[in-house]
């Protein structure tokens, strides 16, 4: 395990909790909710609140990255991962995974015609279709929806977004 002292922003109530967290994560105690556990047994008051904090703690390559701040220098492959093509592609939406060491990702959805930005936001995940789906359907309500999915080859999620997106009323444009 890497050196955390570094790595730890600011300084805990007890000093000795990263140590604590150490020693049972060395004895193969490497499971979360066990060590949160015996964090509230002996009554610390502090706890990993999410499974991607744990992760983050427990990944001495991710955590030398934050402390030397090399945040995106892994050379991960920008690619779309999930395009929708119809005439000259009217929707682009991509995922990026540089910030996945520390627990999320930028995901986008632009118009290709255009060039304009639809939405963005940071995801728990990039690579699971609900995510996806997620982001498609805050997307389509900002440029004000459609009644009917437009003349393309869609992929299962969009499909589905555009379905659902079709029985719901449309807001009132001034």
């Amino acid at each position: 395990m890497a050196d955390r002292s570094q790595w730890q922003a600011a300084p805990l109530g007890h000093p000795d909790l990263l140590a604590f967290v150490q020693d049972l994560y060395d004895r193969g105690i490497t499971n979360r909710r066990a060590i949160n556990t015996r964090l509230e047994q002996d009554r610390y008051p502090w706890s990993f609140g999410s499974e991607f904090t744990f992760r983050r703690w427990c990944d001495e390559h991710g955590a030398d990255r934050a402390t030397a701040g090399r945040l995106g220098q892994r050379n991960i492959p920008q690619r779309p991962i999930g395009l929708i093509n119809g005439a000259n592609e009217r929707w682009s939406a991509d995922g990026y995974d540089k910030l996945s060491d520390w627990g999320f990702c930028f995901y986008g959805w632009q118009d290709v015609y255009s060039g304009q930005i639809i939405t963005m936001c940071l995801l728990p995940n990039n690579r699971c279709p609900q995510s996806a789906h997620w982001v498609f359907l805050q997307a389509v309500p900002t440029v004000g929806g459609k009644s009917s999915p437009p003349h393309c080859s869609l992929w299962y999620e969009a499909d589905v977004s555009l379905a659902t997106l079709s029985r719901l009323p449309l807001p009132d444009r001034d």
